[in-house]
This record gives structure tokens, sequence and C-alpha cells, in this order.
């Protein structure tokens, strides 16, 4: 492996007389020759094929499975090759590999998102083996490596447009009545979002529905309060009219206060109705009674139920 080699070859046989000259000593046959031979400089070459199952192009979610063969195309056997594909995530190591030999790996991989942004995927594979040492330059060990690349082209995603939804009390850009709907869609899709119900308020739009076309689209939804009928009525504790019924129209949340009319000689149970109008329609009953030393028991809150009571001097009610 120094670039060539030296063979030596000698022969020495047994002594024999000369008849024509006895008187000599005896001669002895001997001889020798050399061959100088070169011999082939060490070749540490290592190649990596690298492929993979992509026919025309890869998508979004698509697995691709790659294959890796690494050979030994020198002269000398190689020791501890490693195989590395960051990509893939697979590193190995071939104990040994020998002249013409070759190895077979496999890995695969999940097209991201960011693939299909760059429209492509790069993927190498590299091969290194343990230095090798030159006898011809023994300080410079030869390492065996090589590498291989697979480019493949991703499918683009498609483009996605924003379908953004806004709910307001009474006026666009006013109070938000319920949060902003928002998502993406690509072209064509369809889209449908129901928009949430409020007690007390009438949407404009219930569904907002359409096919998505290649631009933003923004929705603005009105909730307007409902109106409400207030109805006060006045009675005599026998049921007859003691004054014409208050009406009024109220939206949800509305407060009220509406003071009881005033009539000689009866009193009403509630001097002022008040409160604050709920999402239905309400009516209030007032009872008036006649003045004078009683006591008068309103408290339907009790499990007895009393109420509408006068009490006169020396009366009891069960």
């Amino acid at each position: 492996l120094a670039g060539t080699i030296l063979n030596s070859v000698t022969a020495k046989g047994d002594p024999i007389p000369d008849p024509d000259d006895p008187d000599q000593p005896p001669h002895i046959p001997e001889g020798g020759d050399e061959v100088e031979d070169d011999t082939d400089p060490i070749d540490t070459t290592l190649v990596v094929v690298k492929t993979s199952n992509v026919k025309t192009t890869a998508k979004v979610g698509d697995i691709i499975t790659y294959t890796i063969k690494v050979t030994n195309e020198g002269n000398v056997p190689y020791t501890n090759v490693k195989v590395d594909d960051d990509l893939t995530g697979l590193h190995t190591n071939i104990p040994v590999l020998a002249v013409g030999e070759t190895k077979i790996l496999t890995t695969r991989y999940v097209v991201t998102e960011a693939h299909a942004e760059a429209g492509q995927i790069l993927n190498v594979a590299v091969a290194k083996a343990d230095p090798v040492i030159d006898p011809a330059d023994p300080t410079n060990p030869k390492v065996p490596t090589d590498s291989d690349d697979e480019l493949d082209a991703v499918d683009p995603l498609p483009v996605k447009y924003r379908v953004t939804v806004r709910y307001w009390y009474d006026q666009v850009d006013g109070k938000p009545a319920a949060d902003t709907f928002t998502k993406q869609y690509a072209s064509g899709d369809r889209y449908n979002v129901v928009s949430p119900k409020i007690p007390g308020y009438t949407v404009d739009i219930s569904k907002v529905k359409g096919v998505v076309e290649d631009a933003d689209v923004v929705y603005d939804v009105i909730y307007t309060a409902n109106e409400h009928k207030l109805t006060i009525q006045y009675i005599y504790q026998d049921g007859t009219p003691a004054a014409p019924d208050y009406t009024d129209s109220l939206v949800f949340g509305d407060e009220y206060s509406v003071d009881s009319p005033e009539i000689e000689g009866y009193r009403p149970n509630k001097a002022v109705v008040n409160g604050k109008m709920p999402p239905h329609d309400i009516k209030v009953t007032v009872i008036y009674m006649k003045t004078g030393n009683y006591t008068f028991i309103d408290d339907y809150e009790t499990p007895l139920g009393l109420g509408n009571v006068n009490l006169n001097a020396g009366e009891c009610f069960e």
C-alpha cells in the first residue's frame, strides 16, 4: 500500500568440485533476483444516493418515504459509517461496510404547512466513516464521506380569507353585544355563522352565511331591544275599577317608576310601582282600600300566603 512492492529471491546450492581443476575449492552455485511491482493507492469513495416516493408533488399532511443507499465504492473496508438525516430525525450507524457493499435505509417525514409555503421540501442525508490510514501518507488519514439531497415540490396551501362577524347593541361601533366571530376559509368554501340569542333583543341577521370569494369580509349584526308593555291596573277590593289603567311601552332593561293616583277615602296597597322592565310584558294590580283604623297585610312571600287583607279593630283573619 506504499505505492510499490519489492520482492527479493535468493538461491544457493551445495559445493561442486571442478574436475578440470580438482585443486581449486569447490564451486558453490548461488544467485538471486528482485521484482518491484506498483500497488493501487487507497480509494475511500463513499456514495450516498437518496430518493423519495413523491411522483409529482406532495401536499400538506402527506407522508414521504425516503430511501437512502450507502455504498462502499472504495478499495478498503469502512467502519462506523454514521448516517444522518436531520429532517426526518434518522441517525444510525453501520458498524462495517465492506468493499462493494451497499446498505439501504428508509425513513419517513410528514409534510408541514411551512414546506407548502416554501413550495418545496429539501432533505439531505450525510454519511461519514472512521478515518482510514494511508501508508503512503500516514499523517493525513482519509475520511470516507458523502451526501445527497432530495428536492421535492410541495403543493402550495390554498389562499385563505377571513370572515369576521361583529355583534353590536343598537348601532355599529356601539356597545358590543357578543364576542366577535372570526375564521379563515379557502376560496369557494361555504360559511354559516349563527348569531347568538340574547334575551330581550331582536337580531337583524340570525344567520350570516355565504360563499368565500377572493377577499376578506366583515359583517355587522345589530341587536335591538324589544319593546314590552307595562300595564298597571287600579281596582277596589271588590274588583271594580278604581282608576283608568296605566300603560306604557318600554324596552328590556328600562327602569320605570309610576305613582299610584290619589283617591279620596282610599289608600293604594302600592303607592309607587317601580322596577326594571323584563324581556316580556308585565301587568301590575294596585288595590285601593277604604281608609280607617285597620292594619293592612300585603305579604305574598310567606307560606301562609296572606295578602290584600284589612283588619279592623277586634277582627281576626286566619
